[in-house]
């Protein structure tokens, strides 16, 4: 079998979003990955054919996929394998019964599923892998979204200087595991400085559970651990900082892609690679057929109902996605077309003289483009403080006056593109001395990668090195530049609104301050020197810089390296004969999907079933990123499935081997392709079903009977008394008699008996029938009401009748009488009443319409 001649290095860059059970789908999916980067089981063998290498360095995750991407994270960080306990944790540990999710430890509950739980459980996962060595084992950075329930919220001024509030309750929290981060000192420079916050356990804890926290499923978890940890970057922490309360972070942010973009730029360049930006989402990624109005009538017929309210819901979401594939439209332009890149290959050529020529005319208009530039870019930084936007009118920046004077990030009145690296200073300003070494590190790329014309070098994989981390250099002083603003401008009570001149003095004083011009100068002649030609190269550099950017309008350029956007999805058909019949089923196939996306949480056959599909569909998605389009692909992709297989069926299956797991999942179709509502019959008449749906409907009961239903301190003790609501909530529906019950209470739990006991008795036995069992009682109510209204009505006109006629003893007789009517209505109703609880408990054994492999 041939290998391929050149090796390849894929980076990648995984976003999770997914939540409630479809997380089992991705956890298979994660665990797939690991295996791939550490080239276990059959990816061995398929890397070696491909040559290729792949490398997980940055992972973001929403909601659920928040928690999964700790976990893979956390193990890059170490040097170490997902531990078996991910498996334990969604196939065994996420079952939705008491004693695991289901809360029945709390004596006033904060929530439906046990948070207290939750959050142990993915203690016991993350602590054996995180926080055991301070050095990193490789460098992997991990972005988890939440969403705050409240917090101080921002302000804003408009331009009548009108002060108004608005809402952000995005939370964003960052981990960085690298043994050579760069970090600027004023003395010193950049220097590369070993950070690992993984070791913050408890912070890494209580970040993948907060954004894994299903809104009203889930208890709020508290940010302090978090603040504490400094790793929440948006927003930014500030002095009035006060820690709130987090939810499921896919409430606000399903896909948080800008970040990963940017900390792309931050990875070292040490060989050829490929970058692939990887969306890892449980969904088919189609919009459904059915429930609207098809597109050849939209324009003549109105939606129906449902779909108006179903659409109306989704609409934020929608709005947020679009948003993220605006933004990577973007980037990915960025990075395949720049102005400045094309105009530093083009001065290589013939026409070098003459751009060379225009650009030196232009240097004036450079300077005054980068006059604005500068004041601007303090105006930006300070407009976007967390707590204040100042969105009054902008005047225009008289760049008149800020010439008249010196301003440090603008190159001296007179200055040439020759001998830029002849003085003491770098005289060019941040923004051009990180062109100058994108523009060069763009060309010793091409020739890594096999991009025909690159120019030669001898030893380009040195070369690269030396130029990225000449560019991490550099981006270090901008970070320290920024938070030097924002800092000093605090401290000086100067805002986006003060004069032009001011701000310019304060970049000046932290341009001197931090020596941003000697140390800059070090760091680009030392990156020019290792290109070839120093003093050409940077020329040339400066040219292109000149001529993109002297008519340009101020804007904030990312250095954004060139990337492949993927998609990893359960729409994704396999080429094994036996699952044909899957063939076009997409998010179809998945428990996960069922019953609001709480399917999986049912049965432990269903999360199984998940978790394997998530290993196979991970499996034929990175096997056509590692061989790309060779014609084998197929046939490659069959063949790790079966051995993936095989792995499942030897480690969890005890005597069955690949062929029968592969038998089993393909006959689990029918169970999950059906009709929903028959998986759900079929699964509540089962002994698991029934179990469940009373173990569901009693934490229920307590949430709502028991539950803090206002704020509260949750490290508080509970408190001992409840709201009168919730006695009477509970009398109505407890299936034993609370003790102390007032009169009221009494009555209305008498009152209730027969329907009470149709519940509790139809949970029991058969849940399917239960609400025609509520329905019966409750005809068989109002007719045995209408009946003694009629009786009593009755038996008072006779009575009135008896005592008008003569006759003491006809008198006792109708009294008498009346009084057995009253007592016998009165004992059939308390027989009624009378329920003797749910059916005993049973340990349940997973029916064949819930369960999978």
């Amino acid at each position: 079998m041939s290998t391929t001649t050149h090796p390849t290095e894929l980076r990648l860059a995984l976003v999770f979003n997914g939540g409630v059970s479809l997380a089992v789908w991705m956890a298979g999916v994660t665990h797939e990955l690991d295996r791939l980067r550490r080239k276990e089981g059959p990816w061995r063998d398929l890397c070696a054919d491909a040559n290729a290498t792949v490398m997980v360095d940055i992972i973001a995750g929403t909601s659920a996929g928040g928690l999964n991407g700790a976990l893979l994270a956390s193990s890059v960080a170490a040097g170490k394998p997902l531990p078996d306990g991910l498996r334990s944790l969604w196939l065994d540990d996420a079952a939705l019964t008491t004693g695991k999710l289901l809360n029945e430890t709390d004596d006033n509950p904060l929530s439906l599923l046990d948070g207290r739980y939750f959050t142990e459980t993915v203690s016991d996962a993350i602590a054996p892998i995180a926080g055991a060595d301070p050095r990193p084992a490789a460098p992997v950075t991990l972005f988890v979204t939440a969403t705050a329930t409240g917090g101080e919220q921002p302000r804003g001024t408009d331009s009548l200087g009108q002060r108004f509030d608005y809402e952000d309750h995005r939370r964003l929290y960052r981990f960085v595991a690298d043994a050579a981060r760069q970090v600027h000192h004023r003395e010193s420079g950049p220097r590369a400085e070993c950070r690992n916050d993984f070791r913050e356990t408890r912070a890494l804890v209580t970040a993948a559970r907060a954004s894994a926290g299903f809104p009203g499923a889930f208890a709020p978890e508290y940010e302090k651990p978090l603040l504490d940890a400094g790793v929440r970057v948006q927003p930014a922490p500030h002095d009035a900082d006060h820690p709130t309360f987090l939810i499921d972070g896919g409430v606000l942010d399903n896909a948080p892609f800008g970040p990963v973009v940017e900390e792309m730029a931050h990875r070292p360049v040490t060989g050829p690679y490929r970058r692939i930006l990887a969306y890892v989402v449980p969904s088919s990624g189609q919009r459904a057929a059915g429930g609207g109005v098809p597109a050849t009538d939209v324009a003549r017929l109105s939606p129906p109902l449902h779909a108006v309210i179903s659409g109306s819901l989704s609409l934020p979401r929608e709005v947020d996605f679009r948003s993220d594939v605006d933004e990577l439209d973007e980037r990915l332009s960025v990075a395949a077309e720049s102005p400045a890149a094309r105009l530093f290959e083009r001065l290589r050529g013939d026409d070098g003289g003459r751009l060379r020529a225009t650009a030196a005319e232009l240097v004036p208009e450079y300077r005054r483009a980068r006059a604005v530039d500068g004041v601007w870019r303090v105006r930006r930084v300070l407009r976007r403080q967390p707590l204040a936007t100042d969105l009054g009118g902008q005047s225009r920046i008289d760049v008149g006056r800020l010439l008249e004077s010196d301003n440090l990030w603008v190159p001296p009145a007179g200055t040439g593109l020759r001998n830029a690296l002849d003085g003491p200073l770098w005289t060019w300003g941040i923004s051009a001395a990180q062109q100058v070494v994108t523009a060069m590190l763009r060309e010793v790329r091409d020739q890594l990668n096999g991009v025909p014309d690159a120019p030669h070098f001898a030893n380009p994989t040195n070369v690269a090195v030396g130029l990225s981390t000449a560019l991490n250099r550099i981006l270090a002083i901008e970070e320290a530049v920024s938070g030097a603003i924002v800092e000093r401008a605090h401290a000086a009570r100067l805002s986006a609104a003060a004069p032009d001149e001011d701000l310019a003095a304060l970049l000046n004083e932290i341009f001197i301050d931090l020596r941003v011009r000697e140390h800059l100068l070090v760091i680009v002649r030392t990156a020019a020197e290792s290109y070839g030609d120093a003093a050409a190269v940077v020329e040339r550099a400066l040219a292109a810089e000149v001529l993109a950017r002297a008519f340009a309008a101020p804007s904030v350029r990312v250095h954004t390296p060139p990337f492949d956007f993927v998609r990893i999805g359960p729409d994704v058909d396999s080429p094994l004969r036996e699952l044909g019949q899957y063939a076009g089923a997409g998010d179809r196939k998945l428990f996960g999907t069922k019953v609001g996306h709480f399917g999986a949480f049912a049965a432990e056959g269903a999360r199984q079933h998940d978790w394997l599909w998530g290993r196979l569909d991970a499996a034929a998605h990175l096997t056509r990123l590692v061989l790309g389009d060779r014609p084998d692909v197929a046939r490659q992709v069959e063949s790790v499935q079966r051995a993936i297989l095989a792995d499942e069926a030897d480690r969890f299956y005890q005597g069955l081997g690949g062929a029968a797991l592969l038998t089993r999942l393909a006959a689990a179709h029918q169970r999950v392709a059906g009709d929903d509502r028959e998986l759900v019959r079929s699964f509540l008449r089962s002994d698991l079903g029934r179990t469940t749906a009373v173990q569901l409907a009693t934490v229920v009961t307590k949430l709502l009977t028991h539950g803090r239903l206002d704020a509260c301190d949750p490290a508080a003790p509970s408190p001992r008394m409840r709201s009168g609501a919730q006695r009477t909530l509970e009398a109505m529906v407890a299936v034993a008699e609370p003790e102390g019950l007032t009169l009221g209470n009494r009555t209305a739990r008498w009152l209730t008996g027969p329907l009470r006991g149709a519940f509790w008795r139809g949970l029991s036995k058969d849940p399917t029938t239960l609400a025609r069992r509520l329905r019966t009682r409750l005809i068989m109510m109002l007719v045995f009401a209408a009946f003694l209204v009629v009786a009593v009505g009755c038996l008072g006109v006779a009575v009135v009748a008896l005592f008008a006629s003569s006759g003491e003893v006809a008198h006792w007789t109708v009294f008498g009488v009346a009084l057995a009517v009253i007592a016998a209505i009165l004992a059939v109703a308390a027989r009624k009443s009378t329920f003797r609880g749910p059916v005993p408990r049973t340990e349940p054994e997973p029916t064949p319409a819930a369960a999978g492999p």
